[in-house]
């Protein structure tokens, strides 16, 4: 009796789909930053201003984290490397979620920004 592999074969995408799929994680990962720097851009002194930043500050970590993951599931013909960044990035956006609800320290956040930053890098460089 032959032997048959389980495994199915991996999808195989033409170039105009995986240039589709990479501009629109791309493009998703645009609006992103725009929004997360919007968001950090805005301080104020007022305590109850402070406090309703801080909420807004980890919504847009959480909503990014959502969008992230959704165009990463809706685009599987991007290259790897962009969709593995991006999936990264949505992972370390709600850990820093977490961990600001947490009220942790700044020795337990500085390792998931950095992480952070790791996959921003990576997807900058694949964006271009």
């Amino acid at each position: 009796k032959p032997k048959h592999d389980d495994a199915p074969a991996a999808p195989q995408y033409s170039e105009q789909q995986v240039a589709d799929a990479k501009k629109n994680l791309c493009d998703a990962y645009d609006l992103i930053r725009r929004a997360v720097s919007e968001v950090g851009s805005v301080t104020s002194e007022d305590q109850t201003v402070k406090f309703m930043l801080s909420l807004n500050t980890r919504l847009s970590f959480n909503t990014a984290a959502d969008q992230l993951f959704a165009v990463s599931g809706q685009n599987p013909a991007a290259p790897p490397g962009l969709l593995n960044a991006a999936q990264t990035l949505g992972a370390s956006y709600r850990k820093i979620v977490l961990a600001l609800t947490a009220n942790t320290g700044d020795d337990e956040l500085k390792p998931l920004y950095e992480a952070a930053d790791t996959s921003i890098a990576s997807i900058k460089q694949a964006c271009g």
